[in-house]
């Protein structure tokens, strides 16, 4: 029997509410723009991605492509200083035209024709480079690709096989050097209505490897190193590769608180080869510019070597002129060169002082420095009066007066004197560099004597002074070297010939009066009345040394000659930096700028440094700013 309790709960059940399609579509709309935007967003990151990376790599192809055609064209007219002498400067332009020079054939085309020297420096071989961009014909059968070709040639134009070791390797038919190049442009730009020569601008539109549609523009302007060749003298040949600036650290005071080359003048210079000197080869230059701007007037003697600076200027233009100056090998070839002792060729500079421009020696671990100093007329004082019958009255130096003079002489901190020769190699290096301006051995007094002792000859001053350098024995070896007496000295000089009789007085020797007594020859009883003392040397004949205007010795009385090949306008002084007057800096007078002034200074040049490598060749004739 079933029972219904009445106290039991009954369970009433929920209906749970569904979604609406409008809630629905809501949803759908929603999601849709979340995707969108993830998808965009996606998308536009990726393309950034591909536009940077697209444009790194663009850059890295412009720049190696710039570079490679820069560099060919800087080469455009190069002409290799192996072609022939350098010195010339229609050799350093040789054949290369500016036109042929750089040439754009068209816009899209451009050539450069230059010289390359083989590997071993000794042959030079001219090749033309030319760009191209693709235009569908045979071998530039892509219209995107940027191609190269290289020819040997002698014209720049036609094509010409060689025995150039390098001519395999270096020649070539046109070749793919950029495969993503939409389009390039050559072109000379154009200012003030004048087309600029020595300019190209390259403008290249890239285009992406992997997507065509991203481009890219990019622009080059290409200054040409040699587009002057035929405007200017000398730019070629002083830029050339066989040549050095010797003297391009040159610094002229080392204490400017003393010598300050701001505020000092220097009167001139001169800048000597003094070993290894080749007349056909070696060849000093400088910058006509600064030289004229400087107000220097400059010349250089191929015979001698030695470059000749003169014009006052501050201390600090002179030191930049001489950096300038340059020392060039003339030798076709580098085999052509000649070689001497390490260094090749040793190079010095002398500044001038009041009154001297010397030319310098080296010698050893010592300096020497030697002038001519000539009279053009008349003499001074009783010098040019003293004597009878007209013999002293030549007007020019005597050899009493010429010592006097170059002992109170100073040359910077050097004391000065009647030059003393004391080898064969320092007499040749003097007759071969102390020239005229015809460029004749000057008649000039050296400082030698026999007035001691006959036929005895010594050197009358400087670190020499009582030094035996002669004794006259019938021939004119020296325990050292051959004494060039004119006539080999048995023969003819050293004669003691004609002339007067004089006497010496060693109480006034060197000064104005210490010289005197000029008489005929037979006259040697008036002459002794007018001794000073007794024990002063009497004297006949020639007793003074002189170069003649060939370069040989002679001896001459103490008023010298007045015509002829031993007329004495004038004397050779030296200095040294063996007979110094004092080394202290000081004030910087006369006597002691020394320790302030560097006035002198050597380098040398070793020949074998000089290179002809592709580097060297870029820099020649590179006046580009």
């Amino acid at each position: 029997m079933l029972f219904r309790s009445s106290n039991c709960m009954s369970i009433k059940s929920k209906k749970s509410k569904g979604v609406s399609l409008v809630e629905l579509m809501i949803g759908l709309f929603i999601a849709s723009l979340i995707s969108t935007s993830i998808y965009y967003l996606y998308g536009s990151g990726l393309r950034t991605f591909y536009q940077v990376e697209s444009t790194s790599d663009l850059q890295d192809e412009a720049n190696v492509i710039f570079s490679m055609i820069e560099r060919d064209l800087a080469r455009g007219g190069f002409v290799h200083p192996i072609r022939g002498d350098v010195s010339n400067t229609a050799n350093c332009k040789a054949t290369i035209s500016p036109e042929n020079a750089v040439k754009i054939v068209s816009g899209s085309e451009i050539s450069s024709c230059f010289d390359k020297p083989s590997s071993d420096g000794t042959v030079a071989y001219r090749y033309r480079v030319t760009y191209k961009l693709g235009d569908g014909t045979s071998g530039l059968e892509d219209t995107n690709t940027l191609y190269k070709k290289t020819i040997r040639t002698d014209n720049c134009t036609s094509s010409i096989s060689s025995s150039d070791p390098n001519y395999a390797s270096t020649v070539h038919n046109w070749q793919p050097v950029s495969t993503n190049i939409n389009t390039i442009a050559f072109t000379k730009p154009t200012v003030d209505s004048v087309t600029k020569n020595d300019i190209v601008n390259i403008d290249i539109n890239f285009m992406s490897r992997d997507r065509n549609d991203y481009k890219l523009d990019f622009n080059k302007r290409v200054f040409l190193r040699n587009r002057d060749l035929t405007k200017n003298t000398g730019l070629c040949n002083n830029k050339c590769p066989n040549a050095k600036e010797p003297f391009s650290n040159y610094v002229m005071s080392d204490n400017t608180s003393h010598w300050n080359p701001a505020s000092k003048n220097i009167p001139s210079a001169r800048v000597v080869i003094q070993n290894g000197f080749v007349s056909a080869e070696d060849k000093l230059e400088w910058n006509t510019t600064l030289a004229s701007d400087y107000g220097l007037t400059v010349s250089y003697n191929t015979t001698t070597g030695v470059l000749t600076i003169s014009g006052t200027a501050t201390g600090d233009k002179y030191e930049k002129f001489i950096k300038s100056i340059k020392y060039v090998n003339k030798a076709s070839t580098p085999s052509g060169r000649t070689d001497s002792a390490d260094p090749d060729r040793t190079i010095l500079l002398a500044l001038g002082a009041t009154g001297f421009s010397p030319i310098p020696r080296a010698v050893g671990a010592d300096y020497h420095f030697y002038d001519y100093i000539e009279r053009t007329s008349g003499g001074s004082g009783s010098w040019g009066n003293v004597g009878n019958n007209g013999v002293g009255g030549n007007g020019w130096y005597w050899w009493g007066e010429a010592e006097a003079e170059a002992e109170a002489a100073r040359y910077y901190n050097l004391k000065g004197y009647l030059t003393t020769i004391t080898s064969s190699a320092e007499n040749n290096y003097i007759k071969d560099r102390i020239r005229k301006a015809d460029n004749t051995y000057p008649a000039g007094w050296t400082g030698g004597s026999d007035i001691q002792n006959e036929n005895t000859w010594r050197w009358m001053g400087g670190p020499e002074d009582g030094q035996i350098f002669f004794s006259d024995d019938g021939n004119c070896t020296n325990d050292s070297w051959v004494i060039p007496w004119a006539g080999n000295c048995s023969s003819a000089e050293p004669n003691n010939s004609g002339g007067a009789k004089w006497f010496y007085s060693e109480a006034t020797r060197g000064g104005a009066y210490g010289y005197s007594c000029e008489l005929q020859i037979n006259d040697s009883n008036q002459c002794c009345q007018q001794r000073p003392a007794a024990n002063d040397t009497v004297c006949d004949g020639e007793h003074y040394s002189q170069y003649k205007t060939d370069g040989d010795w002679n001896d001459l009385p103490i008023v010298g000659s007045s015509s002829g090949v031993y007329q004495t306008k004038g004397y050779i002084i030296e200095f040294s930096t063996n007979f110094v007057s004092t080394n202290t800096c000081g004030n910087a007078n006369a006597d002691q700028r020394a320790a302030c002034v560097n006035y002198l200074l050597e380098e040398n040049i070793v020949l074998k440094d000089f290179t002809y490598t592709d580097e060297d060749m870029l820099d020649i004739c590179d006046i580009t700013p």
